[in-house]
């Protein structure tokens, strides 16, 4: 369904006027659109990778981690793990559009930093909690990291359209943004019940911190976009932001 959504859907206004036009004797459009990317936008392809991986170690702790340890050490019933996932889902969607309204009123980097700053404070916070909650408090654990992981998400997507330049927008913020995925999505799952069988639970929770301490450096060390038209993002624009 998702391929056959990509290969219908229109491309936007921006993109296609950058196509038809020519920039210094050459199509807009590039050949190498990657290779690009990393000569002009470097910094901020990794700052975004950064950014991406709180996000992702919550929205996957709360998927997997959560889910394992709610059944196999609270001993918690399997239909009661797999009802609090559904309402942690629904509280990582109700993040998100939290953090896209807020971040359309007062910028998108104020609420990345926000929720950047509590996903520090509350990953050493959870982990020493949760191997020894009940039921309701497992609920709450499970809701509130995975909101603050979609009031990440919110702002972040809007800004990967607003941070790189429509010649090469799309291999850019998708390359930066799963490379956050990958660190954050999976290295926290695998290693986490190692470490906390070697070190305790608070030491997977300092490193989940950690990780949450990398994406606010990231979104301190970005511009702010919400008043970027598309049409405007450009090499020189962004460098002199940085």
């Amino acid at each position: 369904m998702g391929l056959y959504i990509r290969l219908n859907i229109e491309e936007s206004p921006v993109f296609e006027d950058e196509v038809k036009t020519d920039v210094e004797g050459e199509k807009g459009r590039s050949q190498m659109p990657f290779l690009v990317a990393w000569r002009r936008q470097p910094r901020q392809m990794l700052l975004v990778a950064g950014l991406s991986i709180m996000q992702a170690a919550f929205t996957y702790l709360g998927a997997t981690y959560f889910a394992n340890l709610g059944t196999q050490q609270l001993g918690l019933a399997r239909s009661t793990v797999l009802a609090a996932g559904i309402v942690g889902g629904l509280c990582w969607a109700l993040g998100v559009v939290v953090g896209a309204i807020a971040s359309d009123r007062v910028g998108r980097r104020p609420v990345l930093v926000v929720a950047t700053s509590v996903a520090v404070v509350w990953a050493l916070l959870v982990f020493a909690i949760l191997d020894t909650a009940s039921g309701g408090v497992y609920l709450l654990l499970l809701c509130v990291t995975m909101f603050l992981a979609g009031l990440e998400i919110g702002p972040l997507n809007v800004m990967l359209s607003e941070l790189f330049e429509t010649e090469y927008r799309y291999t850019a913020s998708a390359f930066a943004y799963n490379i956050g995925l990958v660190l954050g999505g999976a290295v926290p799952p695998m290693v986490g019940g190692a470490i906390t069988l070697a070190f305790g639970p608070v030491a997977f929770g300092v490193f989940v911190a950690g990780l949450c301490f990398v994406s606010l450096l990231s979104a301190i060390g970005l511009p702010e976009t919400r008043h970027r038209d598309l049409r405007d993002v450009s090499g020189p624009i962004l460098r002199s932001n940085n």
